[in-house]
């Protein structure tokens, strides 16, 4: 190594009993060593970075510094990211700087730095060590005259092991040197604290910790044999990732380096695990597990090409999925959607492709139905009878036994020249059908439903614009009192007067707007109205009947609806009459009873309307005190001749007067049905016998001419 002038700060290393061709590998190293100040001065260097520079050291009257040595980019690199790091942390590892050559070119290099502590309270020092990244023939040139240059420096050899082997100390990567007969010459003391323990003069093939894949002895071998190995990384004592360099050393034998990359490759291995995690939260619904929308379209695409089209697609939404979540509240909904999900797992091979599209919506990719073996649309409906067997078995949630229904739409590719997005329309098609019929069952698509559905669809942007138009009335139809024939109140029955079409009963748009969510604005419309033109009545003991839908009464906004119609007319609470059908109860869920029962404190009046063609009327008159039971026209149709009927409305007009409710008969059309309800005891009756549905204008005048 060249030094500087003799002084304090000239003999930096402590002297060391290393073998003496320890003095030969250092100054044959592929890399530099320095010594400088924290200024910049170089105190000492070994002949690498010299001739790798052209600069000069020792001589009198001359000083070296490390900016002399340094391209001007490079210089500020080091003042920057290097002298701080090393001086407050105490190292700095493998900064990419470039030395300047005495031509003028540049020499990359991989430097390192180590702050060095001085005895007697004197500034610490720096120990450099820079690689040649570029020149491995200059190196193995520098390297031959160093050794060349070692022969004749015997004097200093002590002085300069002991600088290599402090070098060798304070570096952190593990130091091996093997003779060429395999045998480990020297091991610095990073190796064993890396966990790499060799006694000299062992075969570093038996004892060097082995990677599975036998990439280090790999490594080693070509490297003894000459070759320059790339690093290569393996795994040892089954939990650490060593990296590993080997160089074959001038005269034979091998040179390896070695680090503790096991952090890198965590920090790597943990980046790939976040990148596969947002790949799967792209494609794939977080609740349940199953694929979402993107990938159930990539999943239908392959399945399409895989199978030659011959496959099936259904769509499925749950059936009274909302009343439990509302009952049970939105855990229990989230349990049972999982729940959900692993049923339909279960139904499914392995090739099939299972989604959830959103809220209680489900796709599936049925690619088995076109590998039966038989008829794929036989295999199709199979599947989904199973799945709506399965889904509507009962569900304990926190406890809480929970039951729903599922429906569903099923579309077949059959070949056809189609597409994913076509597929999928057409089966969302279906399940709508497969809900009108009733829901609890599936349906398969045919082409007449697709006009249907664009009929529809048509209806409902009608019915919006119509809404919006003013194009909606009401008509009314009285309510008389069976005994007397007194007028007690009218029921108001809407009426769509459209364009081109006449004017429409309920039948024809008030389910199109329940599925189109317009149903809200058009019982809001239905209520303010029917609230306005009641309070012009001249008779102020006539009550007016509205119909409610099943929807309504879900709809938090009702309560508003209600209350404003009320104010804005003027009307009193008990004229006013809500009429619901008992599938409104069915689930008997705490936000419909609950509206319910705030209507009532209002002053409301409530009325089961077609009473006794439900599973559970009688059930329905315990969850909630109605003041006025309707019974459907379909009893009273045969009733004058048919003793069942007649005997089904003696029976619920005597539990109407037991329970204190008014019992109201629809669709009276005839005299004898009259005196029928009369013997049966019922309280009012209503139909065309006592007059039609007639708009507002009709009615008052009616009302002026009795008067």
């Amino acid at each position: 190594m060249t030094d500087a002038a003799p002084g304090p700060d000239a003999e930096l290393l402590p002297a060391s009993d290393r073998p003496e061709d320890l003095r030969a590998f250092y100054e044959s190293a592929p890399c530099a060593y320095l010594t400088m100040r924290r200024d910049g001065l170089l105190l000492g260097a070994n002949r690498t970075l010299l001739d790798w520079t052209g600069a000069e050291l020792g001589r009198p009257g001359h000083e070296l510094w490390l900016r002399d040595v340094l391209t001007a980019a490079s210089w500020v690199v080091f003042n920057m990211k290097c002298l701080p790091v090393a001086t407050l942390q105490g190292r700095v590892n493998e900064i990419a700087l470039d030395l300047r050559r005495a031509d003028g070119t540049a020499l990359p290099v991989l430097a390192s730095f180590q702050r060095v502590e001085q005895p007697g309270g004197a500034p610490p020092l720096l120990r450099g060590i820079l690689f040649d990244a570029t020149e491995r023939r200059l190196y193995e040139r520098d390297l031959l005259e160093a050794r060349k240059a070692a022969d004749q420096a015997r004097a200093s050899v002590e002085a300069s092991r002991a600088r290599l082997s402090a070098i060798l100390e304070s570096t952190t990567d593990g130091v091996l040197l093997v003779e060429p007969g395999w045998r480990l010459a020297y091991a610095n003391p990073s190796a064993a604290g890396l966990g790499i323990v060799i006694e000299p003069g062992a075969d570093i093939r038996a004892a060097f910790p082995r990677d599975p894949e036998g990439r280090f002895l790999a490594a080693f071998a070509r490297a003894m044999d000459g070759q320059v190995a790339e690093p290569v990384q393996g795994l040892v004592h089954g939990a650490v990732w060593l990296q590993v360099k080997a160089f074959p050393a001038l005269g034979g034998g091998i040179t390896v380096f070695f680090r503790d990359v096991t952090p890198e490759r965590q920090a790597e291995e943990e980046r790939q695990r976040a990148a596969e995690r947002i790949r799967h939260m792209a494609t794939h619904d977080p609740l349940t597990g199953l694929a979402n929308r993107v990938r159930f379209a990539e999943r239908l695409r392959a399945a399409l090409d895989s199978t030659g089209g011959r496959l099936a697609v259904l769509c499925l939404d749950l059936d009274r999925f909302k009343q439990v979540n509302d009952r049970l509240g939105h855990p229990a909904g989230d349990a049972l959607l999982q729940a959900v999900a692993s049923r339909l797992r279960a139904e499914l091979r392995g090739d099939d492709t299972v989604a959830r599209f959103g809220g209680d919506e489900f796709g599936i990719v049925l690619a088995s139905a076109g590998r039966s073996g038989g008829d794929a649309e036989a295999h199709a409906e199979a599947v989904a009878a199973r799945i709506v067997a399965a889904v509507s078995a009962p569900y304990t949630l926190g406890g809480e036994r929970a039951e729903i229904g599922t429906s569903i739409g099923i579309a077949f590719a059959a070949g056809r020249d189609t597409t994913p997005e076509a597929l999928l329309a057409e089966a969302d098609v279906a399940l709508y059908c497969a809900k009108r019929a009733g829901r609890g069952r599936h349906a398969v698509f045919e082409p007449a439903m697709a006009a249907e559905q664009r009929t529809k669809l048509e209806i409902g942007e009608a019915l919006r614009q119509a809404l919006a138009d003013g194009e909606l009335l009401l008509h009314y139809q009285p309510v008389v009192d069976v005994a007397t024939r007194t007028v007690r109140g009218h029921e108001a029955l809407v009426r769509w007067d459209r364009p081109g079409h006449g004017l429409l009963l309920p039948g024809a748009f008030v389910q199109v707007a329940e599925e189109t969510a317009q149903i809200s604005r058009l019982g809001a419309f239905a209520l303010r109205q029917a609230c306005r033109d009641a309070a012009t009545w001249p008779d102020r003991n006539l009550r007016v009947a509205v119909n409610l839908s099943p929807l309504q009464l879900r709809d938090p906004a009702l309560m508003d609806a209600v209350a404003d119609a009320l104010r804005d007319s003027g009307l009193a609470p008990s004229r006013l009459e809500l009429e619901i059908t008992e599938g409104v109860l069915l689930e008997r869920t705490e936000a419909v009873l609950g509206a319910m029962h705030r209507l009532r404190a209002m002053g409301v009046a409530f009325a089961m309307d077609d009473f006794g063609t439900g599973y559970s009327s009688l059930a329905c008159l315990r969850s909630f005190p109605f003041d006025r039971v309707k019974i459907d026209r379909y009893f009273l149709r045969e009733a004058e001749t048919e003793e069942g009927d007649a005997a089904i409305i003696e029976a619920v007009a005597a539990l109407c007067r037991r329970l204190g409710m008014t019992c109201t008969a629809e669709g009276v059309e005839t005299e004898g049905q009259l005196r029928l309800l009369a013997r049966a005891g019922c309280t009012e009756a209503q139909g065309y016998l006592f007059g039609r549905p007639v708009p507002q204008e009709d009615l008052l005048r009616a009302r002026m001419a009795a008067a």
